[in-house]
Formats: structure tokens, sequence, C-alpha cells
């Protein structure tokens, strides 16, 4: 009889010991929630970055948006003195030019985004569309000098 009030004991010691490491549901509901906190602030925290990056790259590419503008204006004073022939060829390609920047600077300004990867892959394609511009301004330079 000893021995089974021992077991009985030992059973029921062993039983609460390992209630006690099961989750209440209370617990479970309190766990979540601290998950989802913590989603939440990374979520807000990964779309601050995103914001920061895409105000850095509109700075930076509006600087080269800039300069193309400079070099066309250059261009346009050092062909004042073409004949009419050669000026309105130079001008038509300086006025594509312009509205090639021009295009690029709307892109630019109405991109809203928030997701990471059409952000990506638009910065990818404007970054070749702007380098594309500077190039065809600096080959329109060459030719001239």
């Amino acid at each position: 009889m000893k021995k089974t009030i021992n077991i009985t004991i030992l059973a029921a010691v062993s039983l609460l010991s390992l209630s006690g490491c099961m989750d209440t549901p209370k617990e479970n509901v309190q766990e979540a929630r601290a998950e989802v906190f913590e989603s939440t602030e990374n979520l807000n925290m990964a779309k601050e970055d995103l914001k920061t990056e895409i105000e850095n790259y509109r700075f930076a590419t509006i600087e080269k948006l800039a300069t193309n503008e400079t070099d066309l204006i250059k261009y346009k004073e050092e062909i004042v003195n073409e004949k009419t022939a050669i000026k309105k060829v130079y001008e038509e390609r300086i006025r594509i030019l312009e509205d090639n920047n021009l295009n690029l600077k709307n892109k630019l300004n109405a991109y809203s985004s928030e997701d990471k990867t059409n952000w990506e892959e638009f910065k990818s394609k404007l970054d070749r569309e702007v380098q594309s511009t500077a190039d065809d301004i600096s080959k329109l330079l060459k030719k001239d000098n």
C-alpha cells in the first residue's frame, strides 16, 4: 500500500511538473501578440529604410540630370554661331536630349511604390536610361570638338 501511495504521489508530481511546462492559452496569445508587434516593427523599419534609400537615390539622380541640363545649355551656347543648316540639326538633337532628360526627371518624381522588388527594378531601369542620356550628350559634345 505504501508503495502504491508513493507511486501515486510520484505520478501526481510528474503530471504537475509536466503541465507547468505547457503554455496556457493566455501565454500563447501573449506570445503571438509579441511576435505580431515585432513583425510590425520590423516591417516599419524596412519601409523607413526603403524610403530613405529612395530619397537618397532621388537626390543623386537629380544631380546627374541637372548636370545633363547644364551640359546641354553650354552646348546651345556653343552652336549659336554655326551655319543655319548645321545649327538646326544640333538644335533638334539637343531638343531630343532635353526631352529625354525631362522624362527621366518626371519618372523619378512620379515613383511611389513601397515594394523593394519594384524599387530595385525601377532603379535599375532608370539608371540605364540616365546613363544612356548622359552618354548621348557626351557623344554630341565630343563630335563637335
